[in-house]
C-alpha cells in the first residue's frame, strides 16, 4: 500500500470513529409513572339513597401510573366548592376501572355536594361537583291518596284538633292521625289515631286528640290504599306554647 493509500485508511477510520461516537446509545429503561398524565376521573348524575347510605359511582383511568381516588363531601352550594370530608374509594389503580362507594358519612345539610379526586404522580384531577338535597320529597306512587295537613290547633280539655285533606284517588282509603315527638328532623310516632276508614271521595278529616307531654310534639297524617301509602310531611309545635 502507498502512502496515500494509508491516508485514506486511516481517514476512514477516523470519520467511522466520529460517527460512532455520535451514534445514540440504547434508552434507559423507563421509570414507572415518569411520562404519566393526570388521571381522568368522571362520575354519574345518578345516584342512590336507602336507609341513611347513599351510593355514588363513577370512573378512572389511571393514565399510566399508580392511582388513588377519594370521595369529597362538603356542603353546598355547588360554588362554595368546600370539601371537609375525604373517603377513600380506591388505592393504587393501575387500570382503566368503574368507581363505586357506599357511605353513611353525609351530613345533615340542606344541600350537599360530592367529587371524586383522582391522584397519581402526574397531579390531581376533579370531577365537577354533583349537588343535591340532603332530604328529598316523598313521591306517591300512582294511584296512591294525596294527603296534608291543613291546620293544627288547640282544643278543649288539653287536646289538639288537626284539619287534613286526603284524595283517596278512587280507591278505597284508611286514613290515621300519627301523633309523637320531635325533633322535627327526625319525629318518632308512638300514637296511631283513626281519622276515618273506607273512604272514597276526596275531603276534608278532622280528629281531635291528646298529645304527649314533651317540649315539641309531631303529628302527621298517614293514607293507604291499595295502590300504596302516603304520609304528609310532619307538622311540629310546642304545646305549652302554641302558635
Amino acid at each position: 500500500m502507498n502512502r496515500s493509500g494509508v491516508v485514506l485508511a486511516l481517514g476512514a477510520l477516523v470519520l467511522l470513529a466520529a460517527c460512532d461516537s455520535s451514534a445514540p446509545t440504547a434508552a434507559p429503561s423507563a421509570t414507572p409513572g415518569l411520562f404519566a398524565d393526570r388521571p381522568a376521573v368522571g362520575i354519574s348524575s345518578t345516584w342512590t339513597a336507602q336507609n341513611g347510605h347513599w351510593t355514588f359511582t363513577g370512573s378512572v383511568d389511571p393514565q399510566g401510573a399508580p392511582t388513588d381516588v377519594i370521595l369529597d363531601v362538603g356542603p353546598g352550594p355547588q360554588t362554595l366548592r368546600q370539601f371537609d370530608t375525604h373517603l377513600p374509594v380506591a388505592q393504587q389503580v393501575v387500570d382503566a376501572q368503574s368507581l363505586s362507594i357506599t357511605t353513611d358519612q353525609i351530613p345533615d345539610n340542606p344541600e350537599i355536594c360530592v367529587r371524586f379526586a383522582a391522584t397519581n404522580s402526574a397531579g390531581t384531577s376533579f370531577t365537577q361537583p354533583l349537588c343535591f338535597p340532603h332530604d328529598l320529597p316523598t313521591f306517591s306512587p300512582p294511584g296512591a291518596p294525596l294527603v296534608r295537613i291543613d291546620s293544627v290547633a288547640p282544643a278543649a280539655n288539653g287536646q289538639w284538633t288537626v284539619l287534613a285533606y286526603i284524595d283517596p284517588k278512587g280507591a278505597t282509603t284508611d286514613v290515621v292521625l300519627d301523633v309523637g315527638t320531635g325533633p322535627a328532623t327526625a319525629p318518632t310516632y308512638t300514637a296511631h289515631v283513626s281519622m276515618t276508614k273506607a273512604m272514597t271521595e276526596a275531603a276534608s278529616l278532622q280528629v281531635s286528640t291528646e298529645v304527649p307531654n314533651a317540649e315539641q310534639v309531631c303529628v302527621r297524617v298517614t293514607a293507604t290504599n291499595s295502590n300504596g301509602t302516603t304520609s304528609s310531611a310532619p307538622t311540629c309545635f310546642s304545646p305549652a306554647a302554641p302558635s
